[in-house]
């Protein structure tokens, strides 16, 4: 009796754990320069309206698992390149290659100033250390 129950136990947990393992996309490749080639480290791949996402290692690689149902929207992005969208519409492995155009962004100019009123260290409101090389 006890067998019995063990057995059917083991069986249903064996389902479930296939459906979820059934359940998981991996997405892998590489993200490039598109002038260059050259491997973009760091660069960032996130999955779309989640907090899900990875960064490129000093080959460029990256690997992202995720639960998702598809379909879902990975977007890779890098400073100074423009970014790219794909929609992936099958689960299990994905391979998947980013090659990123850079992009130069205009902005506009930033001024950054600062004033003090001229004081005695014995007046300062806050602790002042002089420290001298000797």
């Amino acid at each position: 009796m006890k067998i019995t129950k063990i057995n059917q136990f083991l069986t249903a947990f064996l389902m479930l754990l296939s459906v979820s393992l059934a359940a998981q996309t991996t997405i892998s490749g590489n993200i490039k320069d598109a002038t260059t080639g050259e491997a973009l480290v760091g660069a960032a791949v996130v999955l779309n309206g989640t907090s899900i996402g990875t960064v490129a290692d000093e080959k460029g690689s990256y690997r992202l698992e995720t639960t998702l149902k598809t379909p879902f929207t990975v977007t890779c992005s890098f400073i100074g390149y423009a970014s790219k969208e794909v929609v992936i519409t099958e689960g299990g492995a994905v391979a998947l290659d980013f090659t990123l155009g850079q992009q130069v962004n205009m902005t506009d100019e930033v001024v950054v100033s600062a004033s003090r009123r001229a004081e005695k260290i014995t007046q300062a409101p806050s602790t002042i250390n002089i420290i001298n090389a000797k």
